[in-house]
């Protein structure tokens, strides 16, 4: 809520992707002050910790979430080694490491290597 105060107050659009008890909720970015009151509304409609711990499903959510745009390519690059390292690796492997990263993330396989596309 801190956050989101802060950026509305400087004339900042603001969105929310929430996932909590009540499942993903979105609010579309938005500024001004009706509009905070919507995103703190809805932070306080999810139920994230029980007995002082985070829910299980927010904490892996949490815990995937690199601090820093340097860590998410480090990330990126891990799981890519890690794929490579494999004896086996197919470009669907390769697809599903960047759909985890880049959610509109789409490829159509259409079965032509670089070679045969020129």
């Amino acid at each position: 809520g801190a956050i989101a105060e802060h950026y509305i107050s400087a004339g900042d659009r603001v969105a929310l992707v929430a996932l909590g008890s009540r499942g993903v909720q979105r609010v579309p970015p938005a500024t001004g002050i009706r509009h905070l009151r919507r995103l703190l509304e809805e932070i306080g409609r999810h139920k994230f910790v029980e007995r002082g711990r985070l829910l299980p499903d927010i904490q892996a959510v949490v815990d995937r979430c690199p601090r820093t745009y340097s860590e998410v390519v480090d990330a990126i690059f891990g799981e890519l080694q890690q794929l490579f390292d494999r004896p086996q690796v197919s470009k669907a492997d390769i697809v599903e490491v960047f759909k985890g990263y880049l959610p509109n993330f789409e490829h159509i396989e259409k079965g032509k290597g670089l070679d045969q596309k020129m």
